[in-house]
């Protein structure tokens, strides 16, 4: 198609019919451009959704992970407090220091023996270094033939865990498995001389035992320990006390509907 402008003559390269069929073209083009341009924006639009969905979950995985380290930290915590108590119980029930105590506790769970008959053990063998400094012979006697001095330079009787060292690491030299045996029974009667006997055969592992407990039962640890004890105690009180002033304001309450309820069973017999 030519047109004429003055003396100069434009060309348009092509026909209408082209022309046409490439503005349609372009329109197409255009349309699918937009198409597209709404395709992305959509789809952006449902990853912005995904992520945000994919964050809250994160925040509550976060959330509920901490939520169980708390509680598993708070376990933790009371376990540790509750072992410490129960080994300054016995340290007390024995009368030896808690690090003495954890040492020799450990050699005998180690040995195969019961932890909570170690204080009882103690405390029999005690009574009976008491006796043989009294005067009773068969315990002096004993205590002697496995080379044990219950008494200090002074006339005092010596520290119960030394004594206790000194007496299962005579015992385990013995070779006869029956005076073992009796000997024990002398010294500490019924079940409590099993722990003598299971000690006898680990008396090279105190020590150990002992560097791992000093390490265990420091100042620190126990002031700790004593410190959650008395924070659990207080928390444990308070919990009580609301528990009885919310549930005094609702004892009237309920107790009104009790009675209004009794008050209508015969009603509802009747009928």
């Amino acid at each position: 198609m030519a047109v004429k402008g003055g003396d100069v003559k434009f060309t348009l390269s092509g026909d209408s019919t082209k022309l046409n069929k490439s503005l349609r073209d372009a329109s197409k083009n255009l349309g699918k451009m937009h198409t597209a341009g709404q395709g992305a924006a959509n789809s952006l639009s449902k990853e912005l959704k995904t992520a945000a969905k994919g964050a809250a979950v994160g925040v509550a995985a976060v959330g509920g992970a901490m939520l169980a380290a708390a509680k598993g930290a708070f376990a933790l915590a009371s376990a540790s407090s509750a072992y410490l108590d129960e080994m300054s119980l016995g340290a007390a029930l024995a009368g030896v220091s808690v690090q003495e105590f954890g040492a020799l506790s450990g050699a005998l769970e180690a040995a195969g023996g019961k932890v909570d008959q170690l204080a009882p053990a103690m405390g029999a063998m005690t009574a009976k270094m008491l006796a043989a400094k009294n005067g009773s012979a068969e315990a002096a006697d004993t205590f002697s033939k496995l080379g044990v001095e219950i008494v200090d330079a002074d006339g005092n009787l010596r520290d119960a865990s030394s004594v206790l060292e000194q007496v299962t690491s005579g015992l385990g030299e013995m070779e006869s498995a029956t005076e073992r045996t009796a000997t024990a029974q002398v010294i500490f009667g019924g079940d409590a001389a099993k722990v003598a006997l299971a000690l006898a055969g680990a008396t090279g592992s105190i020590e150990e035992y002992r560097a791992a407990s000093d390490e265990m039962f420091t100042e620190e640890n126990l002031a700790a320990s004593a410190k959650f004890d008395s924070s659990m105690a207080r928390l444990q009180f308070h919990i009580k006390s609301a528990t009885v002033q919310i549930g005094s304001k609702l004892t009237p309450v309920i107790t009104d509907m009790m009675d209004a309820a009794s008050r209508a069973a015969p009603k509802i017999i009747e009928v």
